[in-house]
């Protein structure tokens, strides 16, 4: 090899894996944080497998199959699978492109020199078995960053699952709740029902003896039909709330998965909220927003790196003979270095740059506005669960003075000191305040789901892939 390719190899080699662009590897958000949550607890938020706190087994075992057997959540894992394989196919840039080829060919050619010499015919047969190999040297770091960017683009599709993951778990949450619920109201209809019923049996009784008008018959029974008529939508909430349980959990509508209705569940002690920077790790969204702009900024190193002049190595070998018995009988080998230099591409490169930085600010915007809602998320949650608390706690106290009303019209009117509008009035307002107490109480333990699922945390870092096949998975598993 002459001294000319030796300094030009050598200087390849000290070159290798000189980046040319300055990654930023954890850019902050485009925004002033705040310093804390108005209305939040103190302390780390943690794991946070925030319904583990109901104390509900059935809720537990819902949650544990829909993180498992989400369709929306499989879908996850094999975008997951697909970035890792475009990472591996990143990776391929730093290894040797070698090929083997074996060729076969026959070739007749004649010739005519004119006069008396007549024509001259020959064949000959050519047989070539070759193996080369080329690689280019990474001297700029062009094959590093676009590794780098496909790692990130994996570690991103990771945090896409586990932002799934956690509103699937959510969801799961709100739907047992809203089912919970549904179920309380049937069961408190009933027994409104039987109430006014009762109350029915009452002004027959005293419609008999002369002592009512047939007036407060016909209101009494007005207000048992509206009660019984408020029970058929409320069972066809029940199964539409069962079969969306199903679905979360990748099963047909028709499987009933919930199995029995307990009562509603009661709200358990607020979670500690931590301080607003925190959401910058706990939120895998944001998370991923962040990555998404580092791998972006690693494909611009990339494309700055491939302005630049590119080297390399190449070598082959083979053999090569007009008779196969003799193949073997002729070795020829070759080894070369190479420079190739970009001088002219009508702007095509400088205009992906420009792209790419562009892409830069628009994926910042985008992180910023991430940030902006998983704040937003947390301090509605917040603000919702405290003035949740406050109008839960005045319905019960319209409640207790409503049924003191009823308590006293009653007699009042077995006493024939008045009639039964009074009665039939606060009879309807107690009933209005003990379903709208129960619906008020389900709403509380959503927003704390809402809160809970807005903190994030990193009880999904323990996520497995589903159960496969052996085929699938050892072709996943090939490098």
């Amino acid at each position: 090899m002459s001294r000319t390719r030796v300094i030009i190899l050598t200087a390849a080699l000290l070159l290798a894996g000189c980046r040319v662009h300055q990654v930023k590897r954890n850019p902050p958000p485009p925004l002033q944080m705040p310093l804390q949550f108005t209305g939040g607890k103190q302390g780390k938020v943690g794991k946070n497998q925030w319904w583990l706190a109901f104390g509900d087994p059935a809720l537990n075992r819902l949650v544990q199959r829909a993180v498992s057997g989400n369709f929306q959540v499989r879908a996850a894992w094999a975008r997951i699978a697909q970035a890792r394989a475009m990472a591996r196919k990143a990776a391929a840039g730093w290894q040797p492109n070698v090929q083997f080829s074996a060729d076969y060919s026959r070739r007749h050619s004649i010739f005519y020199p004119g006069g008396k010499f007549g024509k001259f015919e020959q064949t000959a047969n050519s047989y070539n078995l070759s193996l080369g190999a080329s690689y280019e040297i990474d001297a700029w770091g062009r094959v590093a960053s676009l590794k780098d960017a496909a790692d990130l683009d994996t570690f991103a599709a990771r945090m896409n699952l586990e932002a799934m993951a956690m509103t699937i778990s959510a969801q799961i949450a709100t739907t047992w709740f809203n089912l919970q619920a549904m179920e309380a109201q049937r069961r408190l209809l009933l027994q409104q029902l039987k109430v006014d019923e009762d109350y029915l049996d009452l002004v027959r009784m005293r419609y008999g003896q002369g002592m009512t008008s047939a007036l407060d018959v016909l209101q009494q029974r007005q207000q048992t039909a509206a009660i019984r008529a408020q029970i058929p939508g409320v069972e066809a909430s029940i199964a539409l709330f069962r079969h969306q349980l199903s679905v979360l959990v990748g099963r047909p509508p028709q499987t009933d998965v919930a199995g029995p209705i307990s009562t509603l569940d009661d709200l358990p002690p607020l979670p500690p909220t931590g301080v607003p920077a925190d959401l910058l790790a706990q939120r895998p969204d944001v998370v991923a927003a962040r990555l998404r702009i580092v791998a972006t900024d690693h494909r611009l190193a990339a494309a700055i790196a491939d302005w630049l002049p590119g080297f390399t190595l190449n070598a082959s070998t083979g053999f090569n003979a007009q008779d196969i018995t003799k193949l073997f009988a002729s070795w020829i080998w070759n080894l070369g270095a190479g420079l190739i230099a970009k001088i002219w591409d009508g702007g095509r490169m400088l205009a992906e740059q420009k792209r790419l930085r562009a892409q830069i600010r628009e994926l910042t915007a985008n992180y910023g506005q991430v940030v902006l809602n998983a704040l937003k998320e947390v301090q509605d949650a917040l603000v919702q669960g405290k003035k949740q608390a406050d109008y839960i706690r005045r319905l019960n106290e319209q409640l207790t003075d409503a049924r003191a009303t009823l308590k006293l019209a009653e007699e009042r009117y077995r006493n024939g000191l008045a009639d039964y509008l009074s009665v039939l009035t606060a009879l309807q307002r107690v009933q209005q305040l003990e379903r709208g107490v129960l619906s008020a109480r389900a709403k509380a333990l959503i927003f704390r789901v809402q809160l809970c699922r807005a903190l994030g945390g990193s009880w999904t870092r323990d996520l497995k892939p589903p159960k496969q096949g052996k085929k699938q998975a050892k072709n996943e598993a090939k490098p």
